[in-house]
């Protein structure tokens, strides 16, 4: 809040349209919390902006802030503001060092009695003892916060806010979760399978070369041979350098094989989404390749023998339309690199990071899922994405940094291995809420944050590759460690991270009668059954990125969902197919495979959270 002398109005008295309250100031607060004076934050009306200012006490602690509903009101990061956009109320979370604190929003003309708020005690509640003080009446689903301390700093960091001191053994909540516990937090939810039908469309792939530019400048490449990873599609570019896939499925992710028997082309795998944007502006859907000549140049220049049962890994990163530099790239495996590029496109061993073309290129990258991780200069925070990168094969990506955003997921766990082969059909399709798990996106370093019972949020902002975000459930005693992506464009209701039972896969294992190599991944599939389709049954194909299939899944369900493990399959990336006996393709998706974890997959009709909210008094 803008200083006032005692000429000037009261908080009380001001009009809420006064610039002077354009600006709200975070305020360090008891316990380690962080507020805003007043309590509340109020926007008059839509397209109302607020300047988020930092007390000076806070100087010197770390914070980050998401918004709940970023339809109602949409913060922005880079200049520090909120805008209002529509009416409604929602809640701005503020990420501490061990602590989270959650304050009110809400647009539209407050009641004459809300105008002036009273600051509020915040609640606290120790997850060590589970003990809550007079005033906390915080529902016990949301007191089981244990990990947050990790979650919101790397390290251990106490917080003092003047004369308060906290650790972060203790956990304190905002006063807001109390009056969500008094109103009506006792939410169950149920899940159903959405109803879909079996939809295809024919697109057109456009192969473009390395001088392509992200602002429309293509150079195509004819005569190269297009390969689809687990299907019969064999095509070559035309003049134009493109080629038409005919009744591709809706949704469908993969992998792309692109050779030439010419030897100008770089051979390479790339992994496709069938892009539903890019359909509705009837444009070919671009694939970057880079020509031998290039990628050898560039290996010479740099002083390095490409050895060909490794990959090579080149991209660019832009944030939005435009080329973006001074972002230095680093990867969690061994390689030669990065390289960096000049105005003339020539590399530059001086650069330690991007120059204004965006560009930068790897050499002898072990093969595998690949995080790639991006620091922009003078910004200590840091991006990452997970890409596949096949031996002996390049690798060509795009990075649009501007697509980083927060992420939610609802945790649930799948019927044990016994119930899945029973003969209660509900019991064996039953998703259950678990209530908080350490779970956290691959290349952030932070668990994801809890929200509400089964809710988890990410502390800071994830960068999705192609759509989706790869999140690891870490290894606890209850479940096994899983590998599942999430996909950003849902809905958050179809947002749903299954985490397996311990031991699920040794016991499927055992029933299927099948030798379990723990160091070696393994892959469930739920295939949501469409209709459609037909009723000739369904088969799943787990192939590499030149098609050859990896094991024959084992099918323990058929109805109304299809189920299969594939056992012992080596790290890596991998393309699924989802087929009907007669061998028409009905689905299709790409998997990243670790050792020593659970792959999960889900294609066809996805399931869908509803949520079920039973008001009741809290226990006094």
């Amino acid at each position: 809040e803008s200083s006032r002398s005692g000429s000037e109005p009261s908080e009380q008295s001001a009009p809420l349209n006064d610039s002077r309250y354009s600006s709200v100031t975070v305020i360090p607060s008891a316990e380690g919390l962080v507020s805003v004076r007043g309590g509340k934050i109020f926007f008059e009306r839509e397209s109302t902006i607020k300047n988020i200012v930092r007390d000076g006490r806070l100087a010197n602690i770390s914070l980050s802030m998401f918004v709940r509903d970023p339809a109602i009101v949409e913060w922005d990061e880079k200049n520090s503001t909120l805008t209002a956009k529509k009416s409604g109320k929602t809640e701005l979370f503020v990420v501490a060092p061990g602590r989270i604190s959650i304050i009110e929003m809400e647009i539209g003309i407050p009641s004459p009695s809300a105008q002036a708020p009273q600051p509020k005690l915040p609640v606290v509640a120790n997850t060590r003892h589970n003990v809550q003080t007079k005033e906390s009446q915080v529902p016990a689903a949301l007191v089981s916060l244990d990990g947050l301390d990790r979650a919101a700093s790397r390290a251990g960091v106490s917080a003092s806010f003047g004369n308060d001191v906290s650790t972060p053994t203790d956990l304190a909540l905002a006063e807001d979760f109390s009056k969500l516990g008094r109103d009506a937090l006792s939410s169950g939810a149920q899940f159903v399978r959405a109803k879909a039908k079996a939809s295809y469309d024919s697109i057109r792939l456009k192969v473009v070369d390395e001088r392509s530019t992200l602002a429309g400048v293509h150079y195509p490449l004819s005569g190269i041979r297009i390969k689809i990873a687990g299907t019969e599609y064999n095509e070559v570019t035309n003049a134009q350098g493109e080629v038409d896939v005919r009744d591709l499925p809706l949704g469908a992710r993969i992998l792309v094989e692109l050779s030439d028997s010419r030897g100008y082309l770089m051979p390479q795998v790339s992994e496709f989404v069938h892009d539903r944007d890019g359909l509705s502006r009837g444009l070919p859907q671009l694939i970057y390749a880079r020509r031998f000549s290039s990628l050898d140049f560039i290996a010479r220049s740099g002083g390095v023998v490409q050895d060909m049962t490794k990959s090579s890994f080149c991209g660019v990163v832009s944030r939005g339309s435009g080329e973006l530099a001074d972002v230095s790239v680093a990867l969690d495996v061994m390689a030669v690199g990065p390289f960096y590029f000049n105005q003339l496109g020539l590399v530059d061993l001086r650069r330690s990071a991007t120059g204004a073309n965006g560009r930068f290129c790897f050499f002898n990258v072990e093969p595998g899922p690949v995080t790639v991780a991006f620091t922009t200069r003078g910004d200590q925070r840091q991006l990452a994405g997970v890409v596949g990168l096949i031996g002996g094969r390049h690798t060509e990506e795009a990075f649009d940094l501007s697509q980083a955003k927060f992420l939610s997921t609802t945790l649930t766990t799948i019927a044990s291995a016994n119930e899945q082969l029973g003969s209660d059909v509900t019991r064996a399709n039953l998703n259950t809420i678990v209530e908080q798990a350490d779970i956290y996106a691959v290349g952030t370093g932070q668990l994801m944050v809890p929200v509400e019972s089964g809710l988890m949020t990410t502390a800071t902002k994830v960068l999705p590759v192609k759509g989706r975000v790869l999140a690891v459930s870490a290894s606890s005693g209850d479940f096994e460690i899983s590998v599942q992506p999430i996909n950003v464009k849902a809905t958050i209701s179809r947002q749903i991270t299954t985490l397996i039972p311990n031991g699920f896969i040794s016991d499927m294992s055992v029933l299927a009668q099948t030798i379990h190599n723990v160091d070696q991944g393994s892959v469930i599939v739920e295939h949501g059954n469409l209709s459609g389709h037909g009723n000739d049954g369904i088969k799943m194909r787990l192939v590499d990125s030149f098609g050859r299939d990896v094991g024959d899944g084992w099918y323990f369900a058929d109805q109304p969902v299809s189920k299969a493990i594939f056992f012992n399959v080596p790290p890596g990336m991998y393309g699924l197919v989802i087929e009907t006996a007669s061998g028409h393709w009905i689905a299709a998706d790409t998997v990243f495979v670790y050792s020593e974890s659970v792959s999960v997959v889900k294609t066809g009709s996805q399931l869908e959270k509803q949520m079920q909210t039973v008001s009741r008094p809290l226990a006094q």
